[in-house]
């Protein structure tokens, strides 16, 4: 019988350099640097990476390793990312970085969690204009908040910074992202805002909607043109004769012969080319259930209330939703 003992874990030996920074510093690498060579089949706790981390951060050390070893931590977050993926292990990670003003470390630990605003929020507290702007095109897709974030900061701003919010204004046209109306209440809260600034934004803005005016225009007139001719027609299928003058089948190509069957959607059939109880066209049966199946819809919406205020309450547009369910006639 062979007793098998546990070896101990790197952890557990930490204490013993409490007071020998230097000497904890080469231990803790060199266990790094043992896991990395075992390709995964060593592994050290995040406590390890932590305490690296920490040490590599201290103020009380040689300032004039401060480069070096803020490289080193650099370059530990990097290649250990796993390490410090874990809700408490990230939370310890960035608490270490902002005490020790490593705003670089900071920054790749909130990309890696995906916290767009708070690097945006880093950029903002040390007046990087430039980065506040680079920041919104890189994550600006992700989280189109960014550019109203980015706007509402340089509204506040005293000193001209009218180029940096004409490139915003840009990307809020090009990506809807608010509407003007709310554009100018976040710029009024600046006296200093000219007319300037915004005039070109506005001018693009209301040229699309007067071309989307357009556009809903030649709609509603060719939507008009198509209603008045089902009026007529209906009008003449309820006082006038049909005459039917199709001389081929709609369902084979055969030419028409008693015992014929017409629809007054102008297809005629051989009988023997139905089905026994067939009443309906056939060609034009799936459109026309797909019509009484959205009117059924459009009936059953009428009555479910509770639903609509929730989707009018969440709707980005309140007013277009509304039309659209006049549009519907779920209103009559």
């Amino acid at each position: 019988y062979q007793r098998r003992v546990r070896g101990a874990a790197p952890e557990e030996f930490i204490h013993i350099y409490v007071n020998q920074p230097d000497w904890l510093t080469k231990f803790l690498e060199s266990i790094v640097l043992r896991e990395r060579e075992s390709n995964g089949k060593e592994t050290a706790s995040p406590l390890i990476y932590k305490t690296l981390l920490e040490l590599y951060l201290r103020d009380d050390q040689n300032p004039s390793t401060r480069q070096a070893r803020l490289d080193k931590a650099y370059k530990l977050l990097e290649e250990n990312k796993e390490k410090f993926a874990g809700k408490e292990d990230f939370s310890h990670a960035l608490m270490l970085c902002k005490m020790h003003d490593f705003r670089k470390g900071s920054l790749f630990l909130c990309r890696e969690q995906k916290l767009y605003h708070q690097i945006l929020d880093y950029h903002m507290e040390s007046n990087d204009y430039v980065n506040v702007i680079k920041t919104c095109d890189e994550f600006g897709i992700v989280s189109p908040n960014l550019w109203v974030l980015a706007l509402s900061y340089f509204s506040k701003k005293k000193e001209d910074v009218s180029s940096y919010i004409i490139e915003i204004l840009k990307k809020i046209e090009e990506n809807k992202i608010l509407a003007p109306i709310m554009v100018l209440q976040i710029l009024s809260s600046n006296e200093k805002m000219t007319l300037s600034i915004v005039k070109d934004f506005i001018l693009k803005k209301l040229v699309k909607e007067d071309e989307l005016i357009q556009t809903d225009q030649k709609q509603i007139r060719k939507l008009e043109d198509e209603i008045g001719k089902m009026r007529s027609e209906i009008e003449d299928l309820k006082t006038s004769a049909k005459i039917f003058q199709q001389t081929k089948c709609s369902g084979c190509p055969s030419a028409l012969d008693l015992p014929t069957v017409h629809f007054l959607c102008n297809h005629s059939y051989h009988l023997t080319c139905l089905s026994e109880n067939e009443r309906e066209c056939p060609k034009c049966a799936p459109s026309d259930k797909k019509i009484l199946d959205m009117k059924k819809n459009m009936d059953l919406s009428a009555t479910q209330h509770k639903n609509f205020i929730e989707k009018l309450n969440v709707a980005d547009d309140g007013f277009t939703f509304v039309a659209e369910y006049f549009g519907r006639g779920i209103f009559d």
